[in-house]
């Protein structure tokens, strides 16, 4: 269980405790997808929000011709909530 192994922290970081850095990773198409890592918390946020606003663009973008209008531009628009990080 992901939620579990990462305790109390957000979505897609958890703590790496043998090297004692934030780990931010992502999942692409089935695959995960290291970030970055750091000892600061924020940092790895910021890694982790930006690869996730990012991602769910270029997958709009891919799939455009299937999607309506109004929902492609509400991905577009699509952010991760600004009290996240």
């Amino acid at each position: 269980n992901c939620a579990a192994s990462r305790g109390d922290l957000p979505q897609g970081i958890h703590l790496d405790k043998r090297v004692g850095k934030f780990v931010a990773m992502l999942r692409v198409k089935g695959k995960r997808v290291f970030l970055g890592q750091s000892k600061d918390l924020k940092e790895v946020q910021q890694l982790y929000k930006s690869a996730k606003e990012r991602h769910v663009k270029d997958m709009a973008l891919e799939y455009k011709e299937q999607l309506a209008d109004n929902v492609f531009d509400a991905l577009m628009e699509w952010k991760v909530d600004g009290d996240w990080v």
